[in-house]
């Protein structure tokens, strides 16, 4: 395997979690590193229709293994035990019902999926973000990390944390290739809670009509 830097030492060493998003050339992200003989899962929602089937075979054809997003977290930590490579798009919006952590994402709170950091908090193994784009007619590859990945003892907060700085390179990268960000779906439907101050405010403004 060619040596990518921190990333490749990684591989190397043993399972790793790398977050990513619907940004470039995604598929072919994948598609490179299995190539390169990397043993790797990709954490993914069901697709139907004709041409996802075909995108569904094109996958398991390069040898990447698939997880169901729903209930991942499991599979993703025993992936990682058995050295692979777990990848998951982290810029969906998942509902707070469904676990999901809001998370500033261009100035506005973005429900998001914890679950790879959930996994890097349970497992302590390396985490890192890749983008796959289209760079004067070529693929580039842009790799970060190792990310740290926070102790404070506190597992919920800290995969919030690790969940957050993830979501700030994806920003990072949207902003250098805007035109390449594909994502048709509501990014920012889910609302979050009111502040507790506001809460406040509102009961006491109610008491006084």
């Amino acid at each position: 395997m060619a040596d990518w830097g921190a990333l490749g030492r990684a591989l190397e060493a043993g399972g790793v979690l790398l977050a990513s998003a619907h940004l470039g050339s995604w598929e072919l992200l994948a598609e490179v590193m299995a190539r390169r003989r990397i043993k790797l899962s990709c954490v993914v929602r069901p697709l139907e229709g004709a041409f996802n089937a075909q995108v569904v075979r094109a996958r398991q054809a390069a040898g990447v293994e698939l997880i169901l997003q729903r209930g991942a977290l499991p599979k993703m930590i025993t992936a990682v035990g058995k050295g692979r490579c777990v990848v998951q798009l982290i810029d969906q919006s998942v509902p707070p019902q469904a676990g999901g952590v809001f998370v500033p994402f261009f100035g506005r709170a973005a429900c998001t999926t914890p679950a790879l950091a959930m996994a890097a908090v349970r497992t302590r193994a390396p985490v890192f973000f890749a983008v796959a784009t289209r760079v004067e007619g070529r693929l580039e590859l842009f790799f970060e990390g190792p990310v740290p990945v926070p102790d404070t003892k506190a597992p919920r907060a800290d995969a919030a944390a690790l969940t957050a700085t993830l979501t700030g390179l994806v920003e990072r990268y949207v902003r250098r290739f805007p035109d390449q960000w594909l994502w048709l779906h509501r990014r920012w439907k889910e609302k979050p809670p009111a502040p507790l101050e506001s809460v406040k405010h509102e009961r006491a403004g109610a008491g006084q009509r």
